[in-house]
């Protein structure tokens, strides 16, 4: 996979003067803006926006079961009491069909405003057309796309839906595909070093200077593992964030390797973390991926599939549990084939 050219910036506009060009452009038309802030603080939200549902197209059709995924488009004559959905998507599983519109949300906040009159718009319009309605909603500091049904019971509160409420009912394995694999622990990146020269600093302290002799990937009792699969090479280089340290007299080794199964610390990760990490892992970390690009060469990127099957297929070595999630509550959008088994899963 050829690394993407690093075009983005700190800035939410792929391009860091896009806002300025905007202002310049409507000024040469003959119309001024007042405040400039506010109207780049505008265009900020409404890029939000569409790199939210771009980016939530682009994991849907990822995942597998989501055979169709496109925009909707607000131009016509839309009454005052409907509201379009942002996204219209098929899904596919067991045979089954099922066809959905899906309001994109993104928030920083734990909580998501949804009220009564919110959704009865966009219910308006979903009835009208004859097809169910999904609520996608991603909170920032989490990082994960959820699927809900907006019509379980005790899932809107008083006009809000909390995450814990929303974790407890997520559709996006079931009805998408996604999963989440916890790797054996100790597994990692390790190093042979020869100690070259070691200088007392204080009591505890030492500075050691270290030629590096060897690097493989490894167990916990440094086995070496041959020919890891594209997916495992994720998978270990997002978790393994313990680090150890020891030394002999004239030798030293070291590594990354995952957490220990029994400690707090043990880690797991969706297949929605892994897309991301090999679509962005030439990237720095305040730049953004472009989710546009990645849609139109998704072809090019292992399918949700073949990442599944090669994690599967290392259950025991490098690979402790894949893990296939579902709601606490059954929707009423499923019929019972939605629930027997999931695709793939071994």
């Amino acid at each position: 996979m050829n690394p993407q050219k690093k075009t983005e910036s700190k800035s939410p506009f792929n391009d860091v003067d896009f806002a300025h060009q905007v202002i310049k452009a409507i000024e040469k038309a003959g119309n001024s803006i007042k405040d400039e802030q506010a109207f780049i603080d505008r265009l900020r939200h409404v890029e939000y926006g569409l790199n939210a549902e771009t980016e939530c197209s682009v994991i849907l059709a990822w995942l597998g079961n989501c055979s169709l995924v496109h925009k909707m488009s607000t131009e016509g004559h839309i009454p005052q009491d409907m509201k379009i959905p942002d996204l219209f998507a098929v899904f596919e599983k067991n045979g089954q069909i099922l066809k959905t519109f899906i309001e994109v949300k993104s928030t920083e906040d734990l909580k998501l405003r949804w009220t009564d009159e919110y959704h009865r718009k966009l219910q308006h319009y979903c009835n009208i057309i004859g097809h169910s309605l999904l609520l996608s909603w991603k909170i920032r500091p989490f990082g994960q796309w959820i699927l809900l049904d907006p019509t379980t019971p005790g899932l809107v509160k008083d006009g809000r839906i909390d995450f814990c409420d929303a974790m407890t009912q997520n559709l996006m394995g079931l009805i998408a595909g996604d999963f989440i694999v916890t790797p054996k622990s100790g597994i990692g990146i390790h190093f042979n070093g020869q100690i070259v020269k070691k200088e007392k600093v204080s009591k505890n302290e030492s500075n050691v200077n270290i030629k590096i002799s060897g690097c493989f990937w490894g167990d916990s009792k440094r086995n070496k593992f041959d020919n890891l699969s594209q997916s495992e090479i994720a998978l270990i280089m997002i978790l393994a964030n313990n680090q150890y340290y020891h030394e002999k007299k004239e030798t030293a080794t070291w590594g990354y390797i995952t957490p220990d199964i029994h400690s707090k610390e043990q880690t797991i990760v969706s297949a929605q973390d892994l897309l991301r990490f090999l679509v962005g892992f030439s990237k720095e970390d305040n730049e953004r991926i472009a989710w546009k690009n990645v849609l139109q060469e998704l072809n090019d990127t292992i399918s949700r599939d073949d990442l599944l099957t090669e994690l599967s297929s290392n259950i025991g070595s490098t690979v402790q549990y894949v893990i296939h999630l579902n709601p606490k509550t059954e929707s009423s959008i499923l019929n019972e084939e939605w629930y027997k088994g999931n695709r793939l899963n071994k």
